[in-house]
This record gives C-alpha cells, sequence and structure tokens, in this order.
C-alpha cells in the first residue's frame, strides 16, 4: 500500500460530501476527510441551501475565498450560486447552492464539479481511515490489471468446481422440510454467521489494531451477536419502506437531530 501511495501514477480520486445543516460538525468532517494519503485527491463539499451556519463555518475554519471557474451542469442539479476554494488546504472545494431538495441532487452537482476519473460519495459527517483510499484503489488497479478471462465466474461455477475436488457435486431439489430441520438450520446458519462476525473482528484487531481500547472491541463483537438477527431484518424493512418512499417521489432531506463532532482522530 505504500508503493501505491507513493505511485506518481495512481489515479486521481475526488471526495464528494453533500452536506444540509451540518454546522456541528462540518468543521471537524471536513478536516478529517482532507487527511487520508493519497497522491492526487481533491475534496468536494457542496452546500445544500442549508438554513443554518453550514457555509459560514466552512468559511471561517477554512478561509474560503470565492473563485472563478468552469462550471458545467452535465448533471441536473439546482443552481450553484458560488464556488469557494480553501486557502488553507488547495485541495478544498465547495459548492454553495440551492437547496435542491435531496442527497442526490447535491451530489449531482458535487460530480459536475469533480475533474477526478473515480469518486468516493461520504456523507458529511463520515469519518475515514487515512488509507482508506489506498486500500480501495489498490483493489480496483489489481481488478484493471487483471487479465484472466474467468474473473467473472459466478459463485456456483467456482462453488462446483470445488465440490468436484472430492468426486462430489451440488444438487439443489425441492421438497418438504421437516420443522425440526428447519429451526436446526436456522439455529446452524445464525451461528455460523455469527462465528465469522466476530472472527473478523478479532482478526482486523489482531492485523491493524484499529481501536483504542479493549472496551470497543468487546462492544463491537457484542454487536456482532445482533447482527444476523435482529439487525439484517430490520434493515431489510427499512430498505422496503425507503423503496416505498421513493416510489412516492418523497425523498427530500428530512430533519435530523444532530449533536455533532467536537474532534475525532482516524486510525
Amino acid at each position: 500500500m505504500a508503493c501505491a501511495g507513493s505511485e506518481p501514477m495512481a489515479p486521481p480520486i475526488a471526495i464528494i460530501a453533500p452536506a444540509h445543516n451540518e454546522e456541528g460538525s462540518i468543521r471537524v468532517a471536513v478536516r478529517n476527510l482532507l487527511q487520508p494519503d493519497y497522491p492526487e485527491l481533491e475534496v468536494i463539499v457542496v452546500n445544500d441551501g442549508s438554513e443554518d451556519r453550514t457555509l459560514e463555518e466552512m468559511r471561517e475554519e477554512f478561509r474560503l475565498r470565492v473563485v472563478r471557474a468552469v462550471y458545467i451542469s452535465q448533471v441536473k442539479s439546482a443552481l450553484a450560486r458560488g464556488l469557494y476554494r480553501s486557502d488553507v488546504d488547495v485541495k478544498l472545494l465547495v459548492i454553495d447552492k440551492e437547496a435542491g431538495g435531496s442527497k442526490a441532487d447535491a451530489v449531482n452537482a458535487d460530480l459536475n464539479a469533480a475533474n477526478s476519473p473515480y469518486v468516493c460519495v461520504v456523507d458529511a459527517d463520515s469519518v475515514l481511515e487515512r488509507d482508506a483510499l489506498l486500500r480501495i484503489m489498490v483493489l480496483i488497479l489489481e481488478t484493471l490489471n487483471a487479465s484472466s478471462p474467468w474473473a467473472g465466474s459466478s459463485a456456483c461455477l467456482i462453488g462446483r468446481e470445488a465440490w468436484a475436488q472430492g468426486n462430489m457435486l451440488t444438487i439443489i431439489s425441492l421438497g418438504v422440510l421437516s420443522r425440526e430441520f428447519f429451526l436446526q438450520f436456522l439455529i446452524f446458519g445464525y451461528a455460523f454467521a455469527t462465528v465469522i462476525s466476530v472472527g473478523s473482528v478479532l482478526q482486523e484487531e489482531i492485523t491493524y489494531k484499529r481501536y483504542n481500547n479493549w472496551q470497543d472491541v468487546v462492544r463491537l463483537v457484542s454487536y456482532c451477536f445482533f447482527e444476523h438477527f435482529p439487525y439484517r431484518q430490520m434493515h431489510m424493512v427499512w430498505r422496503l419502506q425507503g423503496l416505498w418512499q421513493y416510489s412516492r417521489g418523497d425523498f427530500a432531506w428530512k430533519p435530523l437531530k444532530r449533536k455533532g463532532i467536537q474532534s475525532v482522530q482516524a486510525p
């Protein structure tokens, strides 16, 4: 990863962050977005018609100045009122625009200003690890350089090949399941998935030392027991609710009670 970060041919990336009424956290959040270790990086924050001091907070923190630049609305979005460049960090570009009514409209405005071939869309209160972009781009570059014609093989084909090594074959059949077998299947599936989740958390901590203290690790491990039940089922319900709202044309920003971010230190 260090090689990828120092490579002059690493493809540029634009972090784009739509912001709406984020005065309590925008200073710390934008500072964090400017910190990732990556050679070619631009950070574009759009103030989507905020009714609070979101723009003023950024102007004071990053010494924004109005710039004259070519802004072409290739993707439809609400009218942009001004573009600002930071005198503190030239990587930062801020767009002030009229309220488009949705996060998608704000993202479109960001895309219109981006000059990089790759974009990373995050929330305005996101916290990124310093090597997050490097890890993402290493995988992308490896995929682009892959020449194997089997790179897109399905999981089903790979599974059959694996079973074939033992002269076995997966068979999918329909039939009547007993209640006892179905209950055992659910319990085994939950236990197996939970073990994988707990193992992933512990392996990450052993390998990368991401967490500040052992209490955070214990807390995250405890959440693993609720991930596959009931969280995933609740998540499916929320997704269906979101699709229903979207089908009715209800995709506007919703008012949220925000606590803000006082300080953050990404690993």
